[in-house]
């Protein structure tokens, strides 16, 4: 069990913040539109709510301090003036019920957010005490975070001190007349604050006990234990602090006073000092007795009376020895307390206030403030403003100008065919990469193999056409007397020979079609097949002459070379000052000139005695006018680019005019653009062709079976329309040819 004390959290219930803040804001902000910030509201209650049941954890500390933080800035922009009653002051219109957690007393309902936070503050010193009693201290480390529990609790009474004016100033009549939570009041502050202070300090002078430190040190520090814990004895007995607070001070205060004078003693034995260790023990046994002597029943744990057990148990034996020692060897009498050496202190422990009291960062994120809106509205209303203009010059003023000009220039160099032209006319004498493709295709499949191909496909097409020409004589033969079933047949025959019939001449034009085909290409093809090399003889010359005219030209071509890759300068020069434009605007921000020039001309601020009053964001144009100003100087790049732009595309036109007028140039890249066209039509042709063939082939075969089906079909008709003697069904007797 421990032998320190915690602090009870404050006792709440449940609030119903919806329906009386939207009511607050509508006649606090008749400007706003209240329904706007119910999401905030329900924050706010779920937060609160959340706050109530948090169990004693070191987790449950950033929640409330998070908490206290959103109230804190709440008092700026809900309750503005602290709760302060004047006519101009707009109330709550609600209250917060709290009680104490020390005692069972009724819940007070208190119309203030400076009263909520108080209360707030008051749970986190609640925590930390809670949570610095739960320590073992069995270790190094535990005292180590008892130590540190202690001292901030201790530093949280200076915040809650604050608000006994607040308190005063916001109860009505009859609820100041109620009992105030014993934590607030003056004296019970002032107890508390030095309780855990004594308590950090017991913790200093364990971790030494534990470290076997000089007696003298140790009992320094058990002096300051005693000093803090008498402060807040002395206070507790004024305050309305519960009975175990006020025993439990007074004990620990008469424990470390004994404490220190025992150890005292044992320094005073080490150094031969027998009269002032025979008067300091005696002291401590007197301090030990007088704190047994008080009512230990009203302790909240007994380990405090086992702690003074203990004590008197060392002290009495120690002092039985020391006053035998002197009886029988030292002789010397007792120095009395009067007389007795001052201890000398050593305080160690120090108040040490929560990081998120005094700083918010990484507790809330300054967008996520609850009703921040109420602050800033006008001001964010004129900061989106400002990045529409933003945007609407990147987008409009300088990137659409800019892709004109990109445009403009990429129109230009495909209609005078750049660089391709300079590509092709400085390229050196040498057959294109995918040559090497034709050679190699033709290589593997032997040109010899086409033509026989197409012979094949002609002796099917005239087997074919002999087919077609065996049967006209039998279908179109007129057979008179015949039944109407068998003409009927005889008409079908017809016109699938007719549709046979057109489709063979279809094929026929085709095939002369592909055979004047390969021979107009059959000569090309026939030197592709031969191998690279012999391509090159036959293709290059057209190619030597263009170098040769080429160096006669080299200073037109050269002047038009580095046109091109100015153009091409220029529109890098066009993305960077894009990207510039883009980054400036992405990194420009006004608010810091918004903010200032509200505070300058007075909008928007919360005055003492009267409402808020909303940033018009028209009344900081001329701090937008002011920020776009910087973008001007863009404008005038993108003139001089575009003035630049234009005249190096009137220079470049002039320069490929003078290589167009130059005709010994024109010619030869006629001929070798002929050249090369030469071969890649043929081949091109080649690949056609083969694949015709091959399709033709299959066609031809589909044809000759379907003409076969032709045949058998009319030689059946035949021998039922014209039998070769005895009875025709039809009456008459005819006899076959």
């Amino acid at each position: 069990m421990s032998n320190v004390l915690g602090l009870g959290v404050p006792r709440s219930e449940h609030v119903a913040l919806r329906d009386p803040v939207i009511a607050y804001l509508d006649t606090a902000y008749a400007d706003v539109y209240s329904a706007l910030y119910e999401t905030d509201i329900e924050a706010w209650s779920t937060a609160r709510d959340a706050c109530l049941h948090l169990p004693i954890a070191v987790s449950s500390v950033p929640r409330l301090l998070a908490y206290a933080v959103q109230l804190a800035f709440l008092l700026r922009v809900l309750d503005r003036n602290a709760g302060a009653k004047d006519a101009a002051h707009t109330p709550l219109g609600f209250g917060f019920p709290w009680g104490s957690g020390l005692t069972s007393g009724r819940l007070v309902a208190y119309p203030s957010l400076a009263m909520e936070r108080a209360f707030i503050v008051q749970s986190i010193a609640a925590q930390y005490a809670q949570l610095g009693q739960s320590e073992s201290r069995s270790d190094k480390e535990s005292i180590r975070r008892a130590t540190m529990h202690f001292q901030v609790r201790a530093a949280l009474t200076q915040y809650a001190a604050g608000t006994l004016q607040t308190l005063q100033t916001l109860l009505t009549p009859a609820e100041q007349g109620a009992d105030a939570p014993v934590e607030l009041v003056p004296a019970s502050l002032t107890a508390l604050h030095a309780l855990m202070l004594a308590q950090a300090q017991e913790c200093f002078w364990q971790k030494a006990t534990q470290d076997a430190y000089k007696d003298t040190t140790i009992a320094r520090l058990a002096r300051s234990t005693a000093d803090l814990y008498e402060t807040s004895a002395n206070a507790a007995a004024a305050s309305p602090l519960p009975q175990a607070y006020k025993v439990h001070a007074r004990c620990k205060q008469l424990h470390f006073s004994a404490a220190a004078q025992y150890r005292k003693s044992c320094d005073d034995l080490v150094h031969k000092r027998y009269g002032d260790e025979l008067g300091r023990l005696t002291l401590a046994a007197s301090q030990v007795r007088a704190a047994l002597a008080l009512p230990l029943r009203a302790l909240p744990s007994h380990a405090v009376a086992d702690d003074l057990r203990g004590l008197q148990s060392i002290v009495e034996t120690n002092l039985a020895r020391a006053e035998r020692d002197n009886q029988l060897i030292y002789l010397e009498a007792a120095t009395s307390e009067a007389a007795l050496p001052d201890l000398g202190t050593a305080a160690m422990a120090k108040a040490a206030v929560p990081e998120g009291l005094t700083s918010s960062q990484g507790l809330v994120d300054e967008h996520s403030l609850w009703f921040r809106g109420l602050m800033t509205y006008g001001i964010d209303v004129a900061e989106r403003l400002y990045s529409d203009r933003k945007r609407h010059f990147c987008e409009t003023v300088v990137e659409s100008r800019l892709s004109a000009l990109d445009a403009e220039a990429n129109a230009v160099l495909v209609e005078l065919d750049l660089p391709g032209m300079l590509d092709r006319i400085e390229a050196p004498p040498r057959i294109p990469r995918e040559w090497a493709t034709y050679t190699a295709t033709l290589q593997r499949a032997p040109l010899a193999a086409l033509p026989r191909e197409i012979d094949k496909n002609a002796h099917i097409a005239t087997h074919c056409a002999d087919v077609l020409g065996e049967l006209e004589a039998i279908v179109f033969r007129a057979v008179p007397g015949v039944a109407d079933d068998l003409v009927t047949q005889q008409h079908a025959l017809q016109t699938l020979w007719r549709e046979y019939e057109h489709t063979l001449a279809e094929a026929s034009a085709s095939d002369a079609t592909v055979h004047a085909q390969w021979e107009a290409v059959r000569a090309d093809l026939a030197v592709m097949e031969r191998g690279g090399a012999e391509l090159a003889r036959h293709v290059l010359p057209p190619s030597y002459e263009v170098e040769r005219v080429r160096r006669a030209a080299a200073p037109r071509l050269r002047a038009l070379r580095m046109d091109v890759e100015r153009l091409e300068d220029g529109a890098a020069q066009r993305r960077a000052l894009l990207q510039r434009v883009r980054s400036a605007c992405d990194t420009d921000v006004l608010r810091p000139q918004l903010e200032k020039a509200a505070r300058e001309r007075h909008l928007g601020q919360l005055h003492a005695g009267a409402d808020a009053e909303a940033v018009d964001p028209g009344a900081l144009d001329d701090v937008l006018d002011a920020g776009m100003r910087k973008y001007t100087p863009y404008e005038a790049q993108c003139d001089a680019l575009r003035d630049a732009q234009a005249a190096l595309l009137r220079q470049i036109r002039a320069h490929v005019a003078a290589v167009h007028d130059d005709a010994a140039l024109s010619a030869a890249l006629r001929a070798q653009d002929a050249a090369y066209a030469r071969v890649r039509d043929a081949y091109t042709t080649y690949t056609t062709l083969t694949q015709h063939v091959h399709e033709g082939h299959a066609f031809y075969t589909r044809l000759a079976a379907l003409l076969e089906t032709l045949r058998a079909d009319v030689a059946t008709w035949h021998a039922r329309a014209v039998p070769t003697g005895g009875a025709f069904p039809g009456g008459a007797i005819r006899f076959g040819d």
